[in-house]
């Protein structure tokens, strides 16, 4: 399991700008992430409009428990050091055959 990042890792990441892949859970963990999230935008409906499709983490216990995860801390804060805060999350989801259309974007902060 990965933590606290390599020397390699470390100088992938200023080279390319990103770490990729980066092992922060387990099969079963991300199993059951994956599965709490269908549960979540599927059976029970859950409305994922402008107001809950950002910062989700802050309304549902299991998306916080994932941003918290100490994997997924210890990795982040091997690059930006121990004071960081979870900021902001999203989802970003298009459904199957909706019929909507994403153009080409860049992702933006």
């Amino acid at each position: 399991m990965a933590g606290v990042l390599t020397v390699e890792q470390l100088e992938r990441y200023c080279r390319d700008g990103y770490l990729a892949p980066l092992e922060a859970l387990s099969q079963a963990e991300a199993e059951a992430h994956a599965d709490a999230l269908q549960r979540l935008i599927g059976v029970r409906g859950w409305p994922l409009d402008a107001a809950t499709r950002h910062k989700p983490h802050l309304l549902q216990k299991g998306l916080s428990d994932l941003v918290h995860h100490p994997a997924i801390v210890e990795a982040v804060t091997s690059i930006l050091g121990p004071d960081v805060s979870a900021w902001r999350t999203g989802f970003f989801i298009k459904a199957p055959r909706d019929g909507g259309f994403v153009a080409w974007h860049q992702d933006s902060i």
